[in-house]
């Protein structure tokens, strides 16, 4: 009996890049960003991809869904880039996440809402915490 030599087939490895245009906005998503664990949604503007979360202030985004800060991803960079890392997508909010993000009307009064560095802005005027009282009230 004559042995045959086994061949081995190398299998082709698997990419850890995520497929950015597969990936909907407002998906659940954990990370840690320069050192600090963040939680948070993925946000879609422009063909940039931005973490938004509420404990790294990065590049803005015009909707963080809710989230006091965004990071951006660039179109050409990778996540190690620009320092993100052991990046999970999530399928649903983490059940032990207690923060709710922020829910407000698109526009207000004619203007848009957005928020910008941890305020509302409506505009492009900085709301008072006195106007954000009455926004809160108009909100409930």
């Amino acid at each position: 009996m004559v042995k045959k030599p086994i061949k081995v087939i190398a299998k082709k490895p698997v990419s850890k890049e995520i497929v950015w245009s597969k990936v909907k906005s407002g998906t659940w998503f954990t990370a840690i960003i320069y050192g600090t664990k963040v939680t948070g949604k993925i946000q879609k503007e422009d063909g940039d991809v931005y973490l938004c979360q509420n404990e790294r202030d990065g590049a803005d985004c015009d909707n963080r869904l809710g989230f006091k800060f965004s990071w951006i991803l660039c179109k050409h960079s990778t996540l190690e880039d620009v320092q993100v890392n052991n990046f999970k997508l999530l399928t649903s909010k983490p059940k032990d996440y207690k923060y709710t993000p922020i829910k407000s009307p698109e526009r207000l009064g004619g203007y848009l809402v957005t928020y910008h560095r941890g305020h509302i802005m409506v505009g492009c005027t900085k709301i008072t915490n006195a106007k954000i009282k009455k926004v809160v009230a108009k909100l409930k």
